[in-house]
């Protein structure tokens, strides 16, 4: 279903503004890295553009800068300003030619878009509150550029020029984005299973300085667990270490040295990464759900668990060892993936859009937007 709305999406706006899409497609003859696509409209827009507005609303994932959040759609990248947090603001949309999977900022207000089996879309959007996003590449991607990824599912920053992404069953790829007008994946090393989220092992992460990399890679791969991922200035990838786990491994954040793990059915697991060559099971939790952990986002005592349609589901992680369930909030549709914005929890509700909850009571999220029904 989600691919025939997506295709829908890619076909109203071919009939809508097909000069648009032409214009994206060409690449930039400029050695400067000049942007493929005008400025996108201000929201909301008028005329046949409207009939999008569902898609637009459709929200797959979320990453927040500041007051600004920038949500994954069915129909590409809406940007909102959170400043009241219980009247998210739309600021500008860019339009994609597939749905999102997962977004990243990737510094000096860019993103990393994973767009599907049309690749990763690089983004400026630090315009987005006078209205404007920039498409920098053309999408899709030429089977030359994409090398084997054949799906982004995610892509995170390794330095100003590389990129690592999660390229389903294409495993793991290095993305050199030297030029933004044409990302280039120079390496791939698959993995036996699908790939969906992938974080650097570099300073930033928490791993002590003489084990961390920027050329260290994890992986969640799937029903192959977790995998540690060496890309070396030479020569082929290889994997350092792996994790098996009981579920299917979705998504990963890792913080403070520990990689936290979303395992589908399984629940939750921690893992201890200080030395990535020796990983470490610390504890592991499966909360009460009837549907599979997708995604997560983890602050300093509690994770947070994107659990679909069984809602969000908090977990206390002050003692690693023994995660313990403290608190849930389930809205009507399925929770895919969320970030934090300090104690506000910003989650992509599917075909409801943003839900935002005040976290600051772990044991009873308090909703914000959409604001409740008032009482009869």
């Amino acid at each position: 279903m989600k691919r025939s709305v997506a295709f829908l999406a890619s076909f109203l706006i071919a009939a809508c503004n097909d000069a648009a899409l032409q214009s994206r497609r060409t690449p930039s003859s400029s050695s400067s890295p000049a942007p493929v696509a005008g400025p996108s409209a201000p929201l909301p827009v008028e005329g046949p553009d409207q009939r999008l507005a569902p898609l637009r609303l459709r929200s797959y994932a979320v990453a927040v800068e500041g007051t600004i959040a920038h949500v994954g759609t069915e129909a590409g990248v809406t940007v909102f300003d959170l400043e009241h947090a219980d009247q998210p603001k739309p600021l500008a949309h860019l339009t994609l030619p597939d749905s999102v999977n997962n977004l990243t900022l990737i510094g000096d207000g860019r993103l990393a878009v994973a767009v599907g089996p049309s690749g990763i879309a690089l983004a400026d959007a630090s315009g987005a509150r006078g209205g404007t996003i920039k498409l920098w590449n053309q999408m899709p991607w030429t089977p030359d550029q994409r090398g084997g990824c054949n799906a982004a599912w995610k892509a995170v920053s390794s330095g100003p020029d590389r990129l690592f992404a999660a390229c389903g069953t294409g495993g793991i790829g290095e993305i050199d984005i030297t030029r933004l007008q044409a990302p280039q994946v120079r390496r791939v090393l698959p993995v036996n299973d699908y790939v969906r989220d992938v974080a650097v092992l570099d300073d930033a992460s928490g791993v002590p300085k003489d084990k961390a990399s920027k050329s260290l890679v994890a992986a969640a791969a799937g029903l192959s667990g977790l995998v540690i991922v060496e890309f070396p200035a030479t020569g082929e990838p290889r994997v350092k270490a792996t994790v098996p786990t009981e579920g299917e491994t979705r998504a990963l954040t890792v913080r403070g040295g520990l990689a936290y793990l979303a395992e589908g059915p399984a629940g939750f697991r921690i893992v201890d990464l200080k030395d990535p060559a020796k990983p470490t099971v610390l504890g592991r939790a499966r909360p009460d759900s009837t549907d599979m952990i997708r995604g997560l986002a983890v602050g300093a005592r509690t994770a947070w668990l994107c659990a679909g349609e069984s809602g969000i589901i908090g977990l206390d992680i002050t003692h690693p060892s023994a995660p313990a369930q403290v608190g849930t909030y389930d809205p009507e549709r399925a929770v895919n993936r969320a970030a934090l914005m300090g104690d506000l929890l910003v989650a992509a509700n599917d075909a409801d859009g943003l839900l935002i909850l005040d976290t600051n009571t772990p044991s009873s999220p308090r909703v914000l937007h959409p604001a409740p029904a008032a009482p009869h």
